[in-house]
């Protein structure tokens, strides 16, 4: 069974934008894959797992695709980040330069984690935060 891929993209959408250009930005991820989560007002959540054997694509390529797409129809720049799960997905497209994409490997998660503070996993508090800086052998890649 192939492993779970999660593409979280970002639209960098002008202010004030109407909720309108996020539906319609919405239905060319829903061209990529019917797995798609909204995350009002500017992000998603793409399942892309079916969609690499259906478009026989990388996982970059699905990324570029999608943002090629985006910013030939609505002029939009996105921001793309893939890993097995929502939250690293979400973390990692944090760490992302607009227009780019950053891919978290499975075999590479605690890699990808180790030089992140605690405080950048979803969830984790400031008195959470205060806790693990205390405690030397907590770390995100413990947690």
């Amino acid at each position: 069974m192939n492993e779970r891929r999660i593409l979280h993209v970002h639209f960098h959408l002008p202010h004030h934008t109407d909720e309108a250009l996020f539906a319609q930005l919405l239905m060319l991820a829903e061209d990529i894959t019917p797995r798609v989560q909204p995350i009002p007002p500017d992000a998603a959540h793409l399942d892309i797992t079916g969609a690499l054997r259906y478009w026989r694509r990388t996982l970059e390529d699905i990324a570029a695709l999608l943002r090629l797409r985006t910013m030939a129809l609505h002029g939009v720049l996105m921001t793309c980040a893939i890993a097995p799960n929502r939250i690293l997905a979400t973390m990692a497209a944090a760490a992302t330069a607009p227009g780019t994409t950053t891919v978290v490997e499975g075999g590479h998660v605690q890699a990808w984690l180790r030089p992140r503070p605690v405080a950048a996993l979803h969830g984790v508090g400031p008195l959470l935060t205060e806790l693990t800086e205390e405690s030397p052998q907590v770390s995100t890649t413990s947690c």
